[in-house]
């Protein structure tokens, strides 16, 4: 089952410790998940007391999607409906697309095959695990799966844009590097001796990620060729996403806590600026963000920032994690309510509770 933990993030110390470890095993990344679609279709796992089962939400109606004996994990939904997510079958995680009713097995092999991402094509990215530290990336598209990367080691953490553009970070056997993928050839955007990670891109190709300078985490952005440094401060800066109009949003470290910024037009506003944890920060479209705030205990709270505005969408004792943020302006988050995890739809100043059963709802175990 999945557990909850009080400590938010890595210390500033154990964050330097962590670099040296990390060049010999998998870096752990935000990816940016997409269980809500711009519809409102909502996608999440369930625990019904013996494995994770995936569960879909469509124009007011809740279907079971898996039911088996396995563990059905990491779902991800695109604006069609079209669900992807990584099921084991009692020897490995492989591949599954739920498409129109049916579902497909997409992937067949000895291999664990983790963390699919779905763009509106209905094009599937994922990496599998092939042992040691070698992890390559896969694309399924139009039936069809290509073999992407195949270097010998660590390429791991794509994401995919609605154009089919797919990027990650690989080890090239020294440190971590973006790399691109479009129309068939791959160009390694960053060469230098520092670690490049958690890349995102936008439905342009313009990308971000975060680099180790040897210090700290600084936000890097790379449009039309052009690679621009967006931080350069003695403070962590860490997990990026950009929205397709190129708005920028991540985490800092303060050297007291995290806040949140948000680069927009060349120009970098720090959006909290307060005594807690602001974490895990999305952003749509239209510039609307959302994150979740540590409060100490067992108390994490939910946020958004529209127009300039910041709204308090959670006032209680409890978790309330993970929130995501559609287009429309859609918020959905995990929530404990004193017995287990429940999921949450704030919409036009209305919050309802999703679910209300006796087992924990996550969008990812």
């Amino acid at each position: 089952m999945k557990l909850k933990t009080n400590v938010p993030r890595l210390s500033v110390l154990f964050a330097a410790v962590l670099l040296t470890v990390v060049l010999f095993s998998v870096f752990s990344v935000e990816a940016k998940e997409t269980n809500i679609n711009k519809r409102g279709d909502l996608v999440w796992v369930e625990w019904d007391g013996n494995d994770y089962e995936l569960y879909l939400y469509y124009k007011g109606t809740v279907t079971q999607i898996t039911d088996n004996a396995y563990n059905d994990n990491s779902p991800q939904i695109n604006d069609k409906g079209e669900i992807v997510w990584m099921g084991h079958d009692g020897h490995d995680f492989e591949i599954f697309l739920y498409s129109k009713g049916i579902i497909t097995q997409i992937t067949d092999n000895d291999y664990s095959d983790r963390r699919p991402q779905i763009n509106a094509k209905g094009q599937i990215i994922w990496s599998t695990d092939k042992g040691g530290q070698q992890y390559d990336i896969y694309l399924y598209s139009k039936g069809t799966i290509t073999h992407i990367t195949d270097s010998g080691y660590l390429d791991e953490s794509p994401q995919i844009n609605a154009k089919g553009q797919i990027v990650w970070s690989g080890y090239d056997g020294n440190d971590h590097e973006i790399y691109l993928y479009s129309k068939g050839t791959i160009t390694q955007i960053t060469d230098n001796d520092y670690g490049d990670y958690d890349p995102h891109i936008n439905g342009k190709g313009e990308i971000v990620w975060m680099r180790y300078d040897g210090h700290d985490f600084e936000i890097f952005l790379y449009s039309k060729g052009i690679i621009t440094q967006i931080t350069d401060n003695d403070y962590i800066d860490e997990y990026p996403q950009i929205s397709d109009k190129g708005q920028v949003v991540w985490e800092r470290h303060d050297s007291n806590d995290y806040e949140i910024c948000l680069y927009s037009k060349q120009t970098i506003t720090q959006i909290t600026d307060n005594a807690y944890d602001d974490m895990g920060p999305q952003i749509n479209s239209k510039g609307q963000i959302v994150w979740y705030t540590y409060k100490g205990g067992q108390k994490y709270d939910i946020y958004l920032y529209s127009k300039d505005t910041i709204t308090q969408l959670t006032d209680n004792p409890y978790y309330n994690e993970d929130p995501q943020i559609n287009a429309k302006g859609l918020i959905v988050w995990e929530g404990y309510d004193g017995n287990d995890y429940e999921l949450y739809l704030y919409n036009k100043a209305t919050i309802t509770q999703f679910t209300d059963n006796d087992y924990d709802d996550f969008f990812e175990d």
